[in-house]
């Protein structure tokens, strides 16, 4: 799916582009085959050289725990989420991954999972899985890089500290095997990481932050030409306004917001909140 990030994506890698430091590297929209788990989408992975992988899923609109079933909601209309489930299928995903890979001779991958939810205060724990302390609400935005580094300090992570290096080797197999997909964040040319990769070419790559500098560029979004698609025939019951019966589509073949009524089949509501392609509000 070659989709825009969502507004609670952007909020979330606003805040991190604002205070990742010298080699700390961001991307967004990582998608892993993962033998267990099939297609895993991950919405946000920050490498910190010095600690692991922080894992993190976004959800926008306000998003609720209640009677033992995670809710997100925009006005009237609200559904079913699953944040925790996906949010630790994407780090087990991305650890078995790497694991896989016949060049990665590291352990598996330090890390830890988060629930990332800028439009909604959080105050303590979401449910037995939802701890607080893997929840990241809008209140915690200004100081969501020590929140994922507290974590990923944590004596209870079993995991060994990676070896110097890691990052590097990680990033150039997810580059590799086209894990990191297209979005509308775009990394500056002169943004790309130590010679000792060999990839200048990585700073062409969109979806990847790589901070060299101590000041973050700015976001880079580009917005596209709108040209909504025209549907002809039959519209899918799902969806409003009128979107076609086809096999796939996705938001730049779209590019109109839409409610999503039902199921989601085009997976155009990535955050669950109710709206795809909200990026085109």
């Amino acid at each position: 799916m070659g989709e825009r990030v969502t507004k609670a994506d952007r909020q979330v890698i606003a805040a991190l582009q604002r205070q990742l430091t010298r080699d700390e590297v961001l991307l967004t929209n990582v998608r892993i085959t993962d033998p267990t788990e099939g297609d895993v989408e991950i919405d946000v992975i920050v490498f910190f050289p010095d600690l692991g992988a922080a894992v993190i899923e976004t959800k926008g609109g306000l998003v609720q725990f209640n009677d033992g079933e995670w809710t997100t909601s925009r006005g009237n209309y609200s559904r079913k989420i699953h944040p925790v489930a996906q949010a630790r299928k994407g780090k087990h995903a991305l650890r078995r991954y790497l694991d896989r890979q016949p060049e990665w001779v590291a352990p598996l991958l330090r890390s830890q999972w988060f629930v990332a939810m800028p439009q909604t205060d959080v105050v303590g724990d979401m449910g037995p899985e939802g701890r607080r302390e893997h929840l990241i609400g809008q209140g915690d935005l200004d100081t969501i890089r020590e929140q994922l580094r507290r974590e990923l300090e944590s004596t209870l992570l079993a995991d060994e500290i990676p070896a110097h290096g890691w990052q590097h080797d990680a990033l150039t197999l997810l580059l590799r095997s086209g894990a990191t997909q297209p979005t509308r964040t775009r990394a500056r040319p002169n943004w790309v990481l130590p010679s000792a990769v060999g990839f200048a070419v990585l700073a062409a790559f969109v979806g990847v932050w790589v901070f060299m500098q101590g000041t973050p560029p700015d976001s880079g979004i580009v917005e596209s030409e709108p040209a909504a698609i025209v549907p002809s025939g039959d519209c899918h019951p799902n969806y409003e306004p009128c979107l076609p019966i086809v096999d796939d589509l996705d938001c730049p073949d779209i590019r109109v917001a839409v409610q999503v009524t039902g199921d989601d089949p085009y997976r155009l509501d990535r955050d669950g909140n109710g709206v795809g392609c909200e990026s085109y509000l």
